[in-house]
């Protein structure tokens, strides 16, 4: 099952141009991430506090438009993680636009590492990780 959020852009989400800022797309998919976790039942302030244990940088990042985002538009987008080794993960993201026909505007990818917070160095992913890298998991894969 993949995840699938709506979200709105915002006048502060765009550039004088009137379309979306290139990094704000990203942090519209940032958005879809936090939200799949919690829809996974993670509890964000416990895993992304400074006390926490683990970490999950972000070390590589890509997104490509289609056509542009404007203010008013509402932009449907849709992930599914993959785990790649024992300590990370990428998130495929797809968007498009609320329309009828859906209109395709942009994908991205992030790559993430776990990390012990304390040491800093590569860390398996924890059991609540699996469980979300499951829970969106695309049909069709499976784990290797």
């Amino acid at each position: 099952m993949l995840f699938s959020q709506r979200y709105p852009v915002r006048f502060r989400d765009t550039d004088a141009a009137g379309v979306v800022y290139f990094a704000h797309g990203l942090a519209l998919c940032h958005a879809a991430y936090e939200d799949s976790l919690q829809a996974a039942g993670l509890d964000l302030p416990v895993c992304f506090s400074p006390a926490a244990p683990l970490a999950y940088p972000i070390i590589h990042t890509t997104m490509d438009y289609h056509r542009p985002l404007h203010c008013g538009d509402w932009v449907v987008i849709t992930l599914h993680p993959r785990q790649r080794d024992e300590s990370s993960f990428e998130i495929v993201y797809h968007l498009s636009l609320e329309t009828s026909p859906p209109r395709a505007v942009a994908d991205a990818l992030t790559r993430h590492v776990c990390i012990d917070s304390r040491t800093r160095r590569r860390h398996p992913l924890p059991a609540e990780i699996q469980h979300w890298l499951q829970r969106w998991e695309a049909p069709g894969e499976s784990e290797t």
